[in-house]
């Protein structure tokens, strides 16, 4: 009688053992859940991201927006940076005094992120054409994949809607038809526009063909076009 005791005994506690065991081993073999993403820091930038204003809602004047926020395309924070330039974008022509800070952003930032967004608020701005094409131009040649490939987006972009035939979104675009430029400045957007081409044709960079199809076309469609009368 014993003998059967101790044996039960010894069967249920390896029952036991055996049903503990299956369950630490379904728990080890079953997927982790990830851990919550970390959110980037923004205690160091006041208010942060709720502090930008919508240039509609602006307390100040739209110089005196504009003239803010150009000493914050300077802030340590790059939140801060990259937020004032989507800032500027918005206001379009009213952020003109803003062009120079923006294109100085858009080659020296630090951060590639803040660099796009100086080369979107550049493209959102009513920028003299020949400025814009010298400034994306350089951002060509940036380290940054992604900036340089922004970049020859927009270049594509203005070399088609200079023309009528290959305007592309007439509706949120401002450049100027070529056909409508003085003299000085066809010199100075063509000179630009062979330029970009170069270093977009360039087969070390690797860039989309769209933008070296349209800056081609440009070209094409500019040395057809009639000649300023003097």
């Amino acid at each position: 009688m014993k003998n059967l005791q101790k044996s039960r005994i010894i069967f249920f506690s390896l029952m036991t053992f055996l049903g503990l065991g299956s369950h630490v081993l379904a728990q080890s073999s079953s997927p982790k859940i990830p851990e919550a993403p970390i959110l980037p820091d923004t205690s160091e930038s006041p208010r942060s991201l709720l502090e930008y204003k919508n240039p509609e809602s602006c307390s100040h004047d739209d110089a005196q927006c504009v003239a803010d926020f150009i000493k914050r395309l300077e802030s340590p924070n790059h939140l801060m940076r990259r937020g004032t330039a989507w800032q500027l974008g918005l206001m379009k022509q009213k952020a003109t005094k803003a062009v120079p800070a923006l294109i100085k952003m858009l080659q020296n930032d630090p951060g590639k992120w803040e660099r796009i967004h100086a080369a979107i608020a550049l493209r959102s701005i009513n920028v003299p054409i020949s400025k814009i094409l010298f400034a994306l131009r350089v951002a060509l040649n940036d380290s940054d994949k992604d900036v340089a490939n922004t970049a020859a987006t927009y270049i594509g972009e203005i070399a088609a809607n200079l023309h009528k035939e290959t305007n592309i979104t007439p509706l949120s675009l401002s450049e100027p038809l070529f056909e409508s430029l003085s003299e000085s400045e066809r010199k100075i957007v063509i000179s630009e526009l062979k330029a970009s081409l170069r270093v977009l044709q360039n087969p070390r960079r690797k860039f989309a063909t769209e933008p070296i199809n349209r800056v081609t076309a440009s070209l094409s469609l500019i040395s057809k076009a009639p000649k300023i009368k003097s």
